[in-house]
């Protein structure tokens, strides 16, 4: 989807919020972010990545070569930088992103957390629902 709206990913900022399979836990198991980060990094995106509490599962267990991605405490500020944002997990502290401006991002929503018309700026994609 990030790619129908850039075409070529190389060298474009994405972050990734939630590397969990579900909010609430550190269990990496089965994370659509496995397979999100993994090609991202092949397509040639520069990759930040941000979870609560699963960034250590993840870059222990989730086989997406980590020299690619840069992990983030602090997703506000990167997310503010990002050409793109992926909402990969739920977690509350995400819902501030309808808070912010996000002009001429896109914001691929993979849980469906927010409905179209909570994101100011950004072009917002979700999976299963026409925008």
């Amino acid at each position: 989807i990030l790619s129908d709206h850039f075409g070529n990913l190389k060298n474009k900022s994405v972050l990734v919020l939630g590397l969990a399979f579900k909010p609430g836990t550190d269990d990496v198991r089965e994370s659509a972010s496995i397979k999100i980060i993994s090609d991202l990094v092949t397509r040639g995106a520069q990759v930040s990545a941000h979870d609560p509490i699963a960034l250590e599962n993840f870059k222990k267990f989730a086989g997406v070569d980590s020299s690619n991605v840069k992990y983030l405490d602090d997703w506000k500020t990167a997310a503010s930088e990002a050409d793109a944002i992926v909402i990969a997990t739920t977690w509350a502290d995400y819902r501030a992103l309808s808070e912010q401006n996000l002009d001429g991002k896109v914001l691929f929503d993979a849980r469906r957390m927010f409905k179209p018309g909570q994101i100011r700026g950004a072009k917002y994609c979700s999976i299963g629902r026409r925008v």
